[in-house]
């Protein structure tokens, strides 16, 4: 990973990184309480079972997320909470979008307009903490049986899900190749 000299910017790298592992909606990664991890069910892992705070008044619907070790690793390195990684969603746009220049990963041009200046945003000026949910599920939506994700996200409605999907990817012939002859 990319090791900044800031603690600010290393602390907003674990939390982007965190989110685009897990998925987690900005209101649900203020309440992540360590205490909703637990064994998966088959014994293989750990995961994170909680009603999103979206919905947890109305129809209570539950997300459930297998955490891989670089999230455990994250929580741990932060004493076992990610508390002090949260700050204001603006901030953390803010930070994230510092960061990410830094790193000289992500400055190609993208088809993303500024509004004031109407001019097309370099790739780190358009990513914002949500991108961590849109990562998420465009990572797994090809790998994993959509009832199963909608599980992960706590979605009860596809069309829901699908807006995540991130259709700026790069197109690949993977998947069709399975009609060629051999």
């Amino acid at each position: 990973y990319f090791d900044f000299k800031s603690e600010k910017l290393n602390n907003i790298r674990d939390l982007f990184v965190f989110a685009c592992f897990t998925g987690i909606r900005w209101a649900d990664l203020y309440d992540f309480d360590v205490r909703f991890i637990k064994t998966a069910p088959n014994g293989k892992g750990k995961i994170y079972k909680r009603k999103a705070s979206k919905t947890r008044d109305s129809s209570g619907v539950s997300y459930e997320i297998p955490l891989c070790d670089i999230v455990l690793e994250i929580i741990d390195r932060h004493g076992n909470t990610i508390k002090p990684l949260m700050l204001s969603n603006a901030k953390a746009n803010e930070y994230i979008k510092e960061a990410l220049k830094l790193t000289n990963y992500f400055n190609d041009i993208t088809e993303v307009k500024d509004i004031e200046t109407n001019e097309y945003k370099r790739r780190y000026e358009a990513i914002t903490m949500h991108k961590g949910r849109d990562t998420f599920i465009s990572n797994l939506v090809q790998t994993t049986p959509l009832n199963e994700l909608m599980k992960y996200t706590g979605h009860t409605k596809l069309s829901t899900l699908q807006e995540y999907i991130d259709r700026n990817r790069s197109v690949t012939i993977d998947y069709i190749n399975v009609f060629n002859k051999q």
